[in-house]
């Protein structure tokens, strides 16, 4: 597992830790996480038209979970013969908006449906799995929501 990570300011906080994330998964759950990386913003940077249903978000979005279908190489990325991964993202938010009672009901209760769900979707054959499909867990103010997309 490639572990990223930036620092977030002063006034943010992520809703788990690295050392979280490396004991609630192993390295074939997970091919890379980033924290605050690669975009800085799910909503602004890393928002895709091409995702469907469009969710309306009420509060910030705390974690994104991507499945890609790909192999990487010497060579680079290869088509050829795909691999499942999953990749997890960490957005950084505001400690008003996040309290530390909301990141322990993360690390708690979402790190474990996270994984769930990553094995249920690695488990499917070829032809139900589908990439392109990214789980999106959002901080509503009184609990995590979550929102399953995919890309049209």
């Amino acid at each position: 597992m490639r572990i990223v990570a930036i620092k977030p300011q002063k006034t943010e906080r992520f809703a788990c830790s690295e050392r979280d994330v490396r004991l609630a998964f192993t390295d074939a759950e997970l091919a890379s996480v980033g924290f605050g990386r690669p975009k800085r913003s799910f909503i602004t940077l890393r928002w895709n038209t091409r995702y469907s249903p469009r969710p309306r978000f009420s509060g910030p979005v705390v974690a994104s979970l991507d499945l890609v279908h790909y192999r990487v190489s010497e060579k680079g990325v290869s088509y050829d013969k795909p691999q499942r991964n999953a990749e997890l993202y960490l957005y950084p938010v505001r400690q008003n908006e996040y309290s530390e009672e909301a990141a322990e009901e993360f690390r708690i209760e979402v790190l474990p449906i996270i994984k769930s769900w990553i094995n249920a979707e690695m488990s499917k054959p070829d032809t139900q799995y589908l990439s392109g499909h990214t789980l999106v867990i959002e901080w509503t103010g009184e609990t995590h929501k979550r929102h399953v997309l995919r890309r049209r």
